[in-house]
């Protein structure tokens, strides 16, 4: 992985709060910390510059469910009106 000086954060005016992982939260972390897969950074900064390190959402496509309605609700609905 990359430092936190190297990951182009810094550049961006995004400042790391706190590093989690590995089973540790580090607060306020250095920026000679290594970022390593798995890790969950919070941070502070404006949006538009940190859509760039987001990771594109896939689209999922949901199944539709289909259900047919028990027979004694369809006829109650269609006497009362």
């Amino acid at each position: 992985g990359a430092t936190i000086a190297d990951s182009g954060l810094l550049e961006r005016d995004i400042v790391v709060l706190t590093l989690t992982g590995g089973g540790k939260v580090i607060s306020n972390p250095r920026h000679e910390r290594v970022l390593e897969k798995g890790h969950r950074i919070l941070c502070y900064g404006k949006l538009e510059s940190m859509r760039a390190f987001l990771p594109e959402k896939r689209k999922r496509r949901r199944s539709i469910k289909v259900r047919s309605l028990p027979m004694e609700h369809a006829t109650e609905e269609a006497g009362s009106s």
